[in-house]
């Protein structure tokens, strides 16, 4: 086989797996699948891996007119049987793959306000209650669905004595948008947060509390995952009080930590406080010039400023769901920018993340299972074609210079980790309430490709890992005949001793509980406390190639990275370099703002008189994944 045809093969093999929206295949209702929740009863169907499979149920009011902008209500009941054959409505978002929409509705407004449905997988017998995995779909908080086929739900749940249950959630303006005059017209303090979407995957769990018995499931033993947005969502769970109770574990997979004041998501961008660039006010400006009510920014900012409560609602009340996303023209993918999460003080704590997170009594405390892609910052400088790469034949990235592209994405990646790794497990072991199971997800074993070096370009990237654990490998024996017998071999392995690792957290709390199929694995141990000096921290996830799986001592802190970037000859040497990465990493960087004038003096005019530039030229803040 040539090795043209092996890049041709593997192409076509990606495009129908991440790309293909699943094909809508007739089903037929199981008599053995009806149940009785809370809400009604429904009737599902059995699913090609024996497990019975119930979707599109309503577990929330739909959110629209007067419930647009509101935290979600319970649904209404139904009478007789309700058939739960099909997912329900995508949430709005800017149409992409990444939402699993047709190619056709690229780049347009798709999907649905009423949208809040979930899905469950079941065994069909069980002689027990069996524990509950909820697991939340990423795209950014602005884009994504949970019926993917990425998400291959099936695979993950089959044999493995568990219900999986997934949701959708409003997204991107609908889902996080703060304004006073929203707030004004709130029934309570929920209504009033401007965290929509957040409250949805709290309203999620509570159905799932609520019924989830009746599929099998045991409520008092449900885990929340999720990856990229999923895993910001799932942290989210461990701080909002509204979820305390409703879930006992958590696996936040590349998680940010990121959150935005009240003023940054409403404030002006030139106000005194300044608001983001897509703040409320910001976006109804936007939306004045948009609708042709006003000629000018100047003008709108005029006619915003005059308005009082009322009339801001009813203009933005009067827009439809398309109309609310024509501001947004920086759209990657279907994601977009807008303050989220924010920090209202009534779902979220008004201090940081981390903060919240050295507080107990400002979080959830659960045993957690969290960690990151030992190269997640990568597949973003791989489609940063101003800074990082050059495209060949207009399509293939390639490094422009391959030193800077591994310096930069190493920092970037370390940050990444350091954020929304270590510093949290640090801070959580320290209150000794419970466990925390770190990982880093190391695998880059990619086929060597004519023109493009993957493991070069994208290594153990973000997102890779969700293809191990959801089975790209596990069901497509045909695919040895591309990536070769070792290499499926042992991507089999590690996407099995994923899924074993995942299920058995889930069922205990303790990773290394049940594992099947007398697999080997090597045992993972928790993060040890500040005074254990010498204990292994996290599990490296790694095929037998590489290193295979195995525990060591790896502690990332800001600090360190700080200190280390500071230090770095082949940065330090060049003073706008090291200025350009000193900015892009701790001020305007994805996983937060750590801006601190004693660590490095004279940056202050990069912040306040060149933060523009930096915003334009060298420190474009990248899309949350």
């Amino acid at each position: 086989m040539t090795n043209f045809l092996l890049v041709a093969l593997i192409a076509i093999a990606a495009y129908y797996w991440f790309r293909r929206p699943t094909p809508v295949k007739p089903k037929i209702a199981a008599p053995e699948s009806l149940r009785k929740t809370r809400y009604g009863e429904l009737i599902g169907f059995k699913d090609r891996n024996g497990l019975l499979c119930w979707q599109g149920i309503p577990f929330a009011a739909p959110p629209i007119n007067e419930l647009r902008w509101k935290a979600p209500r319970p649904p209404a009941p139904w009478q007789g049987v309700r058939e739960a054959l099909a997912p329900g409505n995508k949430p709005v978002q800017v149409g992409s793959a990444t939402g699993g929409f047709k190619k056709a509705d690229y780049g347009k407004p798709a999907g649905s306000e009423d949208c809040l449905y979930l899905n469950i997988w079941a065994p069909e017998k069980s002689t027990k209650k069996l524990p509950v995995m909820v697991w939340i779909y990423g795209g950014g908080n602005a884009a994504g669905a949970a019926d993917l086929p990425a998400y291959n739900i099936p695979y993950f749940a089959a044999g493995g004595d568990v219900v999986v249950v997934t949701f959708n959630y409003r997204l991107g303006i609908l889902g996080w948008f703060y304004h006073s005059a929203l707030a004004a017209s709130a029934d309570n303090p929920e209504d009033a947060s401007g965290n929509f979407g957040t409250l949805d995957c709290v309203q999620a769990l509570r159905w799932v509390k609520e019924n989830i018995a009746v599929f099998g499931g045991d409520p008092n033993n449900v885990t929340v995952f999720g990856e990229s947005a999923g895993g910001i969502n799932t942290l989210s769970m461990l701080l909002v009080p509204q979820a305390r109770g409703l879930f006992h574990k958590a696996i936040a997979q590349s998680a940010i930590t990121t959150c935005y004041s009240l003023d940054e998501a409403q404030n002006y961008s030139d106000d005194a406080i300044a608001g983001h660039e897509h703040s409320s006010k910001e976006i109804i400006s936007l939306l004045l010039q948009q609708q042709e009510l006003v000629i000018s920014p100047t003008a709108a900012r005029v006619l915003q400023n005059s308005m009082d409560d009322a009339a801001i609602r009813e203009f933005l009340f009067g827009l439809s769901a398309e109309e609310l996303l024509t501001p947004f023209n920086k759209v990657v993918m279907g994601m977009y920018q807008s303050p989220r999460p924010i920090a209202d003080g009534a779902v979220f704590p008004t201090c940081s993340w981390h903060e919240a997170f050295s507080d107990p009594a400002l979080h959830n405390a659960v045993p957690l299972m969290i960690g990151a892609n030992r190269d997640e910052f990568k597949l973003f400088l791989a489609g940063d074609a101003d800074d990082y790469v050059d495209m060949r034949f207009g399509i293939i990235p390639t490094p422009k210079d391959s030193v800077r592209y591994q310096r930069d994405g190493r920092y970037l990646s370390d940050l990444w980790r350091a954020s929304a790794v270590d510093e949290i497990a640090q801070r959580l072991v320290a209150h000794k309430q419970a466990a925390v199971y770190a990982y880093r997800f190391d695998w880059d074993d990619w086929p060597r490709l004519p023109f493009m070096n993957l493991p070069e370009l994208v290594g153990a990237g973000h997102g890779v890992e969700i293809m191990f654990m959801f089975g790209i490998v596990g069901e497509r024996p045909w695919l040895r005949f591309l990536l070769g017998r070792r290499r499926f071999k042992e991507m089999q392995a590690l996407g099995e001793a994923m899924r074993q690792y995942w299920i058995a957290f889930a069922s205990s709390g303790e990773p290394n509980a049940k594992q099947q199929n007398d697999a080997q694995l090597t045992q993972w141990t928790a993060w040890p406390q500040p005074e254990q000096t010498t204990e292994n921290t996290l599990l490296l996830l790694d095929s037998p190639l590489e290193s295979s799986s195995h525990m060591v001592r790896d502690i990332l802190s800001i600090a360190d990275i700080r200190q280390n970037l500071l230090a770095d000859p082949a940065i330090s040497a060049d003073p706008e370099e090291l200025r350009r990465m000193y900015a892009r990493l701790f001020i305007y960087g994805i996983q937060g703002r750590y801006w601190d004038t004693l660590h490095y003096p004279g940056l202050e005019q990069y912040q306040v008189d060149g933060a523009e530039r930096y915003l334009a030229v060298a420190c474009r803040p990248a899309l949350i994944p």
